[in-house]
């Protein structure tokens, strides 16, 4: 497998949410990130037309948040959590309805 990716409706935000997006590592950095994201993003809006599509990354993730940003993603906040010791940075972005 080359990676998979999840989406969901999430009541906390009323909105859709692209939640899960993982490449194998040994298929980073080959195109499959952007091919596969691209491809998602022609069937959300084939299946879900005029509505708004949320995600979130690391903060300190900059591959990622340019990969996102270019497939037209905004930055909308930040948020935190803690999973055991450790604190988590993440940004909230949106790809508004197109």
């Amino acid at each position: 497998m080359v990676g998979f990716l999840v989406y969901d409706y999430d009541e906390k935000l009323a909105g859709w949410s692209f939640s899960r997006f993982m490449i194998d590592i040994k298929y980073q950095n080959k195109g499959f990130g952007a091919k596969a994201l691209e491809r998602f993003l022609e069937f959300f809006r084939n299946k879900f037309p005029n509505q708004d599509l949320y995600t979130s990354v690391e903060i300190d993730n900059e591959v990622t948040i340019k990969l996102y940003e270019k497939y037209g993603f905004t930055k909308k906040d930040s948020f935190e959590y803690k999973i055991e010791e450790t604190t988590c940075r993440e940004f909230r972005m949106l790809k508004e309805a197109w």
